[in-house]
């Protein structure tokens, strides 16, 4: 029987796919935990996809430098780099500023703390995605030519 990358590399497309799970001699895992980073990861793709299809737009239509962005675009743009580096906070470049979004603010004294996994989770992420969404409608409507 093939498996899902032996039909990909035929260019066929599989009728069904399983995955399962098996017992490992000596390894113990905390399953909350497990699936919370489970969680986390996945929604680390949809973010990354998300903040890299603007991040050009937001340099060449709202400022080149983004200090100069609104708060939650700063703040989706201090996670999104979080999450390039294992989920930790990195802020580089002598005139970087940190970011802040509600109740949470990061400056360069907070690079190497984690945030994704600790004070940030998937929900959290998710919430974030939807503002960050929702500010760039504002951002778009506005640099749209009137009719």
């Amino acid at each position: 029987m093939d498996g899902v990358l032996d039909l990909a590399l035929k260019d066929k497309v599989p009728l069904t796919t399983w995955i399962d799970f098996h017992e490992l001699a000596g390894f113990t895992i905390e399953y909350e935990n497990a699936f919370l980073r489970l969680d986390n990861l996945a929604i680390s793709v949809v973010f990354v996809n998300f903040y890299d299809k603007y991040n050009d737009w937001l340099h060449d239509n709202v400022s080149g430098k983004p200090r100069d962005w609104p708060d939650v675009l700063q703040f989706t743009r201090l996670v999104r780099n979080a999450m390039a580096h294992d989920g930790c906070i990195l802020i580089r470049g002598e005139r970087a500023v940190g970011a802040k979004w509600h109740h949470l603010a990061y400056e360069k004294a907070d690079n190497g703390t984690r945030l994704i996994g600790t004070s940030l989770h998937a929900g959290d992420l998710l919430i974030l995605l939807v503002e960050a969404s929702q500010e760039l409608d504002r951002l778009l409507t506005a640099a749209a030519p009137s009719a």
